[in-house]
């Protein structure tokens, strides 16, 4: 037994004495763009992200994590969430009831670990947008040439072959995210081979949102270039891009182009969507309708989720869960202006207004399985939480 113990003891001293868990946890994140599919992804985060941080887990980087008001918010904002599935009037199995529990632990401890890992490491942050600039628009490179192998370009929607990325929409918004990234990282560059690299790797993946002819992650994505460029007091780049934009509207709306229009069908859709979703909101406008209830608006033939987070979150556990949500995004925009103003590091404002806007005008999993929403939303929460620990322990 004391054999047992010490090896324990010895694996535990190794993974807090080296860079194991770093280089797994950025793996696990590349990962929403080169793994095949989720379940594989699902298994090397058990394995070689919760597994490692469990064993090498230290109580006082948890009492650390616990002093973040972000982390706090994002508990109890996600406890709520998790405990409205007990009062949804569908059937409910024991093994979605399980899967949801086992949900809510692992987003937990994915919040943990990267609060953990940022704090006790100050470049994390930068390790993780080299290897997303790198990775992601190398996938994005093949996935355009494999998806226009076989349909036509530019007309036809770019999607991945994989399972994060066959969504045109979710893929813009995963590429959007690297692609912020890399366009502060260029801003900011000293050197000029890091500015060409991340420059490169921006161009790639604002051709490869464009190409998804996805509306809001494209709208988002401009808005966060006019909002970088602002912080940055560039403002004949900004006349640019908003002529650019008006131009290319112009183009696609009047124009006989074979795109897909800006201003569609997915307006009037969504306005639809959310109207009836405020409706069914009203007749339990409290707690809601339960986590597991069917989200799904028929539309015509069409049975679609509401595609606004807001709106998806309080029809599934009313104004309380909307409320615990809605102070959540507050207090991340609130810490992400306190970090600008402490160090004039604009990354997390940016971040967070595409998430924001992104999951206004679509349906993203907050409280799911490792998913978009753990990119785009709780990986720029829990960076922020760090900085808000690492500010408290000065």
């Amino acid at each position: 037994m004391h054999h047992i113990s010490s090896i324990f003891s010895s694996i535990r001293n190794q993974l807090r004495q080296t860079q194991f868990l770093v280089y797994t946890y950025i793996i696990f994140l590349t990962g929403f763009y080169i793994s095949p599919n989720n379940h594989l992804h699902r298994n090397f985060y058990y394995l070689f992200v919760l597994l490692p941080f469990l064993i090498s887990i230290d109580l006082r980087n948890i009492l650390n994590c616990a002093r973040s008001t972000l982390f706090k918010l994002s508990f109890i904002f996600l406890s709520y969430f998790l405990i409205s599935m007990s009062w949804t009037d569908t059937p409910v199995s024991g093994e979605e009831v399980y899967d949801i529990i086992r949900y809510f632990f692992m987003l937990i401890c994915f919040i943990l670990v990267t609060i953990s890992i940022s704090v006790n490491s100050n470049q994390f942050f930068d390790k993780i947008k080299f290897w997303l600039c790198l990775i992601g628009p190398v996938a994005a490179i093949i996935f355009m040439m494999v998806f226009y192998a076989a349909h036509n370009f530019p007309y036809a929607r770019v999607a991945g072959p994989f399972d994060y990325t066959t969504n045109p929409n979710s893929a813009a918004m995963f590429f959007g995210f690297i692609g912020i990234l890399a366009f502060h990282s260029a801003l900011l560059a000293k050197f000029g081979r890091h500015k060409i690299f991340y420059w490169c790797s921006f161009l790639v993946l604002f051709i490869y949102i464009l190409l998804s002819q996805s509306r809001g992650p494209t709208f988002a994505f401009i808005v966060c270039l006019i909002l970088g460029f602002a912080f940055e007091k560039r403002w004949k780049e900004i006349g640019i891009i908003i002529a650019f934009s008006i131009g290319f509207l112009c183009l696609i709306e009047f124009g006989d182009t074979g795109i897909r229009s800006f201003f569609g069908r997915g307006i009037g859709i969504r306005k639809d969507l959310w109207l009836e979703t405020l409706n069914r909101i009203s007749q339990a406008p409290l707690l809601g309708e339960g986590y597991f209830t069917d989200v799904n608006t028929r539309i015509g033939k069409l049975a679609l989720s509401p595609h606004n987070l807001l709106l998806l979150v309080t029809l599934k556990s009313g104004i309380v869960g909307g409320g615990l949500l809605g102070i959540l995004f507050l207090a991340s925009f609130k810490h992400g202006y306190a970090n600008f103003t402490v160090s004039a590091n604009w990354i997390y404002i940016c971040l967070l207004v595409f998430s924001f806007i992104c999951m206004s005008v679509d349906s993203v999993h907050l409280l799911h399985k490792p998913s978009l929403g753990w990119v785009i939303f709780w990986l720029p929460v829990s960076l922020l939480a760090a900085e808000e620990v690492r500010r408290t322990q000065l």
